[in-house]
């Protein structure tokens, strides 16, 4: 069942990824973070997302399997498919392969949760890491 699950979620992030590419964002975020991992990794962090004129802080707590090392993470991002508010809190999966080796270095992952929420992150990470497998990420919005 957690083969079939997994593979579920790799073929979701990878169709939402090619679904982003032609479509409009329907919101942006800012995003920082922090990172540590050996064997399973830990990742949270806050952010502010643009929806719609407004602006809502957010926190994120994710974990990964399979991953060594530390890192300080900033990014933004694209939000997609969001037609509610209440559609962006949740659960977000992604399936990846990166990391950045004792460098300044960044990347870009597609995380997408149940309601069709996609979300393009653009990041810019300091330190030394390595993720070799699926990764998840629960967000929140905050109180203002």
């Amino acid at each position: 069942m957690k083969t079939f699950m997994l593979a579920a979620s790799i073929a979701l992030a990878l169709s939402a990824s090619a679904a982003v590419a032609k479509d409009q964002p329907s919101a942006t975020a800012t995003f920082t973070g922090e990172s540590v991992a050996v064997g399973v990794g830990y990742t949270w962090g806050k952010g502010v997302l643009t929806y719609k004129g407004h602006t809502y802080p957010f926190t994120a707590k994710g974990v990964s399997v399979l991953g060594a090392g530390a890192e300080k993470i900033t990014g933004v991002a694209e939000v997609y498919h969001l037609d509610s508010l209440a559609d962006f809190p949740g659960a977000y999966v992604a399936a990846a392969v990166g990391g950045s080796v004792a460098k300044a270095g960044g990347g870009t992952a597609v995380l997408t949760n149940a309601k069709g929420v996609v979300v393009r992150l653009h990041t810019k990470d300091k330190g030394l890491q390595l993720n070799i497998a699926a990764t998840g990420l629960n967000v929140s919005l905050d109180k203002k």
